[in-house]
């Protein structure tokens, strides 16, 4: 008959079409789980689950490991031949098809300034972040020396991180070049390098928190988390992570709550520290005093620290329905 020969199987199965067999790619070695990682079918997936002892996803080469080889000094990336920004207030093109609007505070006297990488939700533009995050937060920054960076558009390519097409994994490159050149000139401190976002942004930020966990201090999603399973950079320290999220359903399709417990589910596994704030307040409506709270939540996270600072429990400012992972 015409037209047998397009049928195929679905993702997780392999065959003619009619008869589909389950990929088991355990069995079949076909898996990138860690030498030490345990490889465990189920269903469309294969898990990869680390020793006793070990932390990690277990995928890779980096996929498990010991605590105490865990990286706790963030890498900066490296500036190489590119062309670093003006810090300057105002728009900037930092590549043919990414810009950012840059908040800029006068240059601190010593390295000890926080740098905020800001991603925006869809039909929005760079300017959101001065409508979603509190004044006094944006004027605490500025008066610290540091710098709000918000980014705009996108370069396409890389790989979509956040399911909209609204971001793209190659935009993190550009965000390392703000990063680079912010911690080399305006005297940044490499250990407070904070990102946040809503709805589209919010998933770009959880994305970026993983892939750039290499100097990534803390993370505030608003209506965001993870859309895909991302791979942490080796055993650097994760960052700290609070996650706001309204009501389920409405007029957005995600269901927030469940993209900030997958980004919980990942960063569990490599100890990190991780909140979940469920305000009811709507989509990306996350209230101005949460916001503060997040605020001093990544001030209290820079870098390295991990769980620590909320060993002994949660500050009792929190609101109550901020909860640990």
């Amino acid at each position: 008959m015409p037209g047998r020969g397009l049928r195929s199987c679905s993702s997780g199965y392999e065959g003619n079409g009619f008869q589909c067999d389950q990929l088991e790619e355990c069995v079949r070695g076909l898996d990138d789980c860690h030498p030490l990682a345990e490889c465990v079918d189920g269903g469309w997936l294969y898990g990869c689950e680390c020793p006793d002892g070990y932390l990690g996803d277990g995928r890779g080469p980096s996929g498990c490991f010991l605590p105490s080889s865990r990286v706790t000094e963030p890498t900066i990336p490296p500036i190489g031949a590119r062309m670093c920004p003006t810090f300057t207030v105002g728009t900037h093109t930092l590549s043919e098809h990414l810009g950012a609007t840059l908040v800029v505070g006068e240059k601190s006297a010593t390295p000890d300034a926080p740098l905020l990488l800001y991603w925006h939700g869809t039909g929005s533009t760079a300017g959101e972040f001065l409508s979603t995050l509190p004044e006094a937060m944006q004027r605490e920054i500025e008066d610290a020396g540091g710098i709000i960076a918000s980014f705009d558009t996108s370069t396409g390519t890389g790989g979509d991180c956040s399911g909209t097409r609204i971001f793209s994994k190659d935009d993190f490159e550009v965000a390392d070049l703000i990063v680079a050149c912010a911690v080399r000139d305006h005297n940044i401190d490499p250990r407070r390098i904070y990102v946040t976002g809503c709805s589209a942004g919010g998933l770009q930020a959880g994305c970026m928190a993983i892939e750039r966990s290499s100097y990534i201090a803390a993370v505030a999603t608003n209506s965001g988390g993870l859309a895909y399973r991302e791979t942490m950079q080796g055993a650097h320290v994760p960052a700290a992570f609070m996650m706001f999220s309204g009501a389920s359903g409405g007029p957005v399709v995600i269901d927030f709550r469940q993209t900030s417990d997958a980004l919980a589910a990942q960063i569990e596994l490599f100890g990190g520290e991780a909140l979940g704030c469920a305000h009811a307040m709507g989509h990306c409506g996350a209230p101005d005093d949460l916001y503060l709270d997040a605020w001093e939540f990544m001030k209290t996270h820079p870098f390295g620290v991990g769980r620590a600072p909320f060993d002994a429990g949660l500050p009792a400012g929190l609101p109550g329905y901020c909860e640990r992972y």
